[in-house]
């Protein structure tokens, strides 16, 4: 699994090329995201625009690092527009909890306002 993370504002923007992550991708994103939280980096955007499909292990694993993030009142977002993924959210209630944008630019936008 290719990870990589850019700064964009004040924002850290998580990426990844893998059409599907499931629980053999588990591991690593959660130790990905815990690194840059543990380096004191709490405004995360997390871009699963190419990504087509999620598993449970992996709806973990945002919990988590949501969780984390906000206690130390931070940001966690996740932009994705794909119909699956976003099925799975709202079965799950998550989407209600996680925020979920369509697009970068309206998680920048959203983040700033959330940071003033």
């Amino acid at each position: 699994m290719q990870l990589s993370v850019r700064e964009e504002n004040q924002f850290h923007v998580v990426t990844t090329e893998e059409a599907v992550l499931s629980n053999k991708h588990q591991v690593k994103l959660k130790g990905y995201l815990s690194n840059l939280i543990d380096e004191g980096f709490l405004n995360i955007i997390l871009d699963f625009a190419n990504v087509k499909s999620i598993d449970s292990s992996i709806l973990g694993v945002l919990m988590l690092a949501h969780n984390r993030v906000r206690k130390q009142d931070g940001t966690f977002q996740l932009i994705t527009t794909q119909p699956q993924i976003l099925f799975v959210l709202e079965a799950t209630n998550l989407n209600r909890i996680l925020p979920v944008r369509d697009s970068l630019e309206v998680a920048i936008e959203w983040g700033k306002e959330k940071l003033k």
